[in-house]
Parts: C-alpha cells; structure tokens; sequence
C-alpha cells in the first residue's frame, strides 16, 4: 500500500504552475505525504522528489531550502533549550527536516553563511543567493532581502509558514521587534569569532508571539496562496511579492496583525 507517487508530485507542480528558469523557496515536512510508492528508503526519496523538482525547473531554475540551525543562540522563547555551538558550514546539520538536510549534503549545493538561518542552494543562481551577504539574517544585504528582489516562489511542502515573513517585518519596521545582536564563532577553513543580529520579539508581551495564521488563511482564501492534495499531506505555492504585498496591506490597518493580539483566530 502507498499513498501517493512521484506522478502525484508531477501533476501538483504543473496545477501550482512551477515552471522552467522558476527560482523557488522550499519549505517541507515530506513525511506528512506518507508512503511514496517507488521506494520507502530516505535518501531515495529525497532523490526523487529533488529531480522531480530539477526537471520542471531546468538548468537555469535555482531552488533554496532553509537549513536553520540557531547555533549561537540557547533559549527559544526565552526559555534554554539546548547548548551554543559554533556554526560549521560544511559539519552543521540542518533542524529543517530530511529533504533539507539531503540538499544540505548535496555536493552540488551552496551553503550560505549564516549561524541561525542558513540555506542550501542548487542551481543556476545559487552564488547570487549565497555569496555577499551581511551579518544580520533579516536586513536589506541578508538572503531573503533576495528573494523579494527576484520574486521568488514558495513551494511548500506540508509547512504552514513562511520565515520570510520576519524578514517583512523588519523591512517595515514592526514595533514588537527588535534587532539583536549574538556572538559565536564560524568554521569556514579556520574558526573566525562574528558577531550576528537577528530581528527578535520582545518576550516581555507573551502576545508578541507569532501568529501568522490569519495571513494564510487570508491569502489561501483570496487564491493569492494556492494548494493541491498530495497523498496524506498538501503542497502550497505563492511569491514573495503577493507575501509582501499583503503583509504591508494588513500592517497598516493593524500594526499587531502577525501576533497574538490578532484576535478571532485561535
């Protein structure tokens, strides 16, 4: 018994309108679609679904994917959760799942520098997204500054979110965030000590918290995010444009539109 096929996955990237020369953003959770077909192994799994991707995309598509792996930083929320490591660029493992971590491991991917949110990429813009980029993961020199630039697409597998969207709110200038500033070292050739800033909310208002589900439900509902059922799980698609369009709509009515404070939605 399976529960869905590598033509399962074709047939979503052409209703999702994913093309040729596409530059694409991937979020993914694979292990909600289930059982493939072709093979339970991991590794070939993971395989399939990146040349299933490749070939819609073509030699000059590009696709990123997020390898987060918070390495300066120990508290999540506030709370400690684990120990600060240096960031290694090419040793560090991805926290972003399976089909993350094989890009990650891809030979022919290119990791970018970051010690909290780095991402793998592979294909024909992958020095672009990856090389002259500044210290700060969310400000207008960081990758995703990159991704508005060039209108990237998201294609999401079974993840409602987009870390893109912090990015957004530093762009315009939310007030229940703030830059900060960490330290560590990276591991290139040799370990070099770095300061890092990331845009963080305040933990004072346990309101601040994210809550970024009425902007997806609001997008899917207008068809400016649309989705199609693979096996147990769903992929979605939208662009960084349509993201930031919305988002910058809705803050203007309502500075706290992305956090607890937006009621109605539990």
């Amino acid at each position: 018994m399976h529960d869905y096929s590598i033509e399962d996955l074709k047939k979503a990237l052409n209703f999702l309108k994913i093309k040729k020369n596409d530059n694409i953003y991937c979020h993914s959770n694979i292990g909600y679609f289930g059982i493939m077909k072709e093979t339970r192994d991991k590794d070939k799994i993971c395989k399939k679904i990146y040349n299933c991707i490749k070939n819609v995309i073509g030699k000059k598509g590009t696709l990123i994917v997020p390898t987060y792996s918070y390495s300066f930083s120990k508290k999540r929320n506030g709370i400690i959760y684990r120990k600060k490591e240096d960031f290694d660029l090419k040793k560090t493992k991805s926290t972003m799942g399976v089909f993350s971590e094989w890009i990650r491991k891809n030979p022919n991917s290119l990791r970018s520098i970051d010690p909290f949110f780095s991402s793998a990429v592979i294909g024909h813009k992958k020095k672009f997204f990856t090389e002259n980029l500044s210290n700060n993961s969310f400000d207008e020199n960081s990758l995703f500054s990159k991704l508005l630039k060039l209108n990237v697409k998201f294609l999401n597998f079974n993840f409602n979110g987009y870390t893109f969207i912090h990015f957004i709110e530093r762009k315009l200038n939310v007030k229940y965030r703030f830059n900060k500033k960490f330290y560590g070292e990276i591991v290139l050739n040799k370990k070099k000590k770095i300061n890092w800033y990331i845009f963080v909310r305040y933990l004072y208002d346990k309101k601040f918290v994210d809550n970024h589900m009425p902007l997806i439900n609001h997008m899917k509902d207008y068809n400016l995010i649309r989705t199609y059922n693979v096996g147990r799980g769903e992929i979605s698609t939208t662009n960084a444009e349509k993201i930031y369009k919305t988002i910058r709509s809705k803050i203007k009515k309502n500075g706290l539109y992305l956090t607890g404070y937006n009621k109605g939605v539990k």
